[in-house]
């Protein structure tokens, strides 16, 4: 059965730009060069608000050109980076704002700790979590009143199985405000970690019941849901999150999945092609679409379509025991043997790649081969599957597939 996984890109991110009314604090600029600062400042300001962060970019960079010692519009201007995925240059704008905040400002503590924040964020959606949370614990440290800060921290501890502590740091953040509908959304991921389903699904209607146009509530809703088989009631949650965002490629791939797990194979192909076209790199919508073409008897497209997710994601074991599989039922024995004798190497005590390619050795007429595979297989104590893969292994009839050794 294909499985929906959540990955950084459902890391959800709450962080807030800075509005301010003079730079009374900028030094060695004329006070026409302050003044023009203001105005791109507060329009940036102001189209950030709209969230049109391609013009807020631009704006904050005129204004870092009029005020280049003035630590806000680096600020704002790395939030507004953060949220269309420029996350080197977030963190470099972030940077330079700390350098340039004076400590003996009011604000300095505030505004260093959403540089932190704009820090650990971007380093969560690169994967690196163990160093976000340091920036996190430093943004906590400095402003430990603001609960969208305590948000980002509570989805690190989560993403690091640190499931107590995150909930913690969820729990403060709604005490200290409980009108944002994300806040909910994030602390349902843990509770239903902590095998708390009720709980988590409580948490997800009340985000909508705070915001009906919150599309990844609605995408989260969906996904439990599929989770525990109520895939009626997921595909109206997915239906819906897309309707609110049709732009959003694990979306697409969600429903996808909800639609071929309600044997809707054709709705459940156009809708992973859809997460492709948004997202060309979505290996996980290739691999399931591969799976799905071949529920559908098209294996010549599921071979593609797992060509292209190895291609993209170069050391997938999994990704490649399952086109040996495919490639073995399009009758392509040897390319399926080379590919499979590649897992083996790789994984030495996985038993489904020795039983596949005993297969492929006597359909080759290799019965040596496929003897020593068999005892190999017999020798193994223990299944070891690959870890670490986001990716469905194509559960396969072992029994149907055994073939009798002469």
């Amino acid at each position: 059965m294909l499985r929906l996984f959540f990955s950084s890109i459902w890391v959800i991110v709450a962080i807030s730009f800075i509005s301010v009314t003079t730079p009374t604090w900028v030094s060695g600029q004329t006070a026409d060069a302050i003044r023009r600062g203001q105005l791109s400042f507060n329009e940036g300001v102001s189209l950030a608000s709209k969230g049109d962060a391609a013009m807020a970019i631009a704006k904050f960079t005129e204004a870092i050109a009029f005020t280049p010692d003035w630590h806000l519009p680096y600020l704002n201007r790395g939030v507004m980076r953060m949220s269309v995925g420029q996350l080197v240059e977030a963190e470099e704008d972030a940077d330079k704002a700390l350098s340039l905040i004076r400590p003996d400002l009011p604000s300095a503590k505030v505004h260093s700790a959403l540089a932190y924040q704009v820090k650990g964020s971007a380093r969560q959606q690169r994967g690196e979590n163990s160093i976000a949370l340091d920036f996190f614990t430093k943004a906590v440290e400095l402003d430990p009143k603001n609960p969208k800060i305590l948000n980002s921290l509570g989805t690190a501890l989560r993403v690091l199985g640190k499931l107590e502590e995150a909930l913690n740091a969820h729990n403060k953040s709604i005490e200290m405000n409980s009108t944002v509908s994300m806040f909910y959304v994030n602390r349902s991921y843990v509770l239903e970690k902590l095998g708390k389903s009720d709980d988590a699904f409580k948490d997800l209607n009340k985000a909508i019941s705070l915001n009906q146009n919150d599309a990844t509530a609605y995408y989260t809703r969906g996904a439990m849901r599929m989770r525990v088989s109520l895939y009626s009631e997921a595909l109206t949650d997915l239906d819906k999150a897309i309707q609110l965002n049709s732009n959003t490629s694990g979306y697409f791939h969600a429903r996808g999945l909800c639609h071929y797990y309600l044997k809707n194979y054709e709705d459940a192909v156009k809708d992973q092609t859809r997460a492709v076209e948004l997202d060309p790199k979505n290996v996980r919508a290739f691999s399931d679409r591969a799976i799905i073409h071949a529920a559908m008897k098209n294996l010549k497209l599921a071979v593609e379509d797992l060509r292209t997710a190895i291609a993209i994601a170069k050391n997938s074991s999994v990704l490649r025991y399952n086109l040996a599989y495919f490639l073995y039922q399009s009758g392509e024995y040897e390319a399926s043997i080379q590919i499979l004798t590649e897992v083996i190497t790789n994984h030495p005590n996985w038993k489904a790649p020795y039983m596949l390619r005993s297969n492929g050795y006597i359909k080759q007429g290799m019965q040596a081969k496929a003897r020593a595979d068999r005892a190999k297989l017999a020798a193994i104590a223990s299944d070891v599957k690959p870890t670490g893969e986001q990716y469905t292994i194509f559960n396969i009839d072992v029994a149907a597939l055994v073939q009798a050794v002469d």
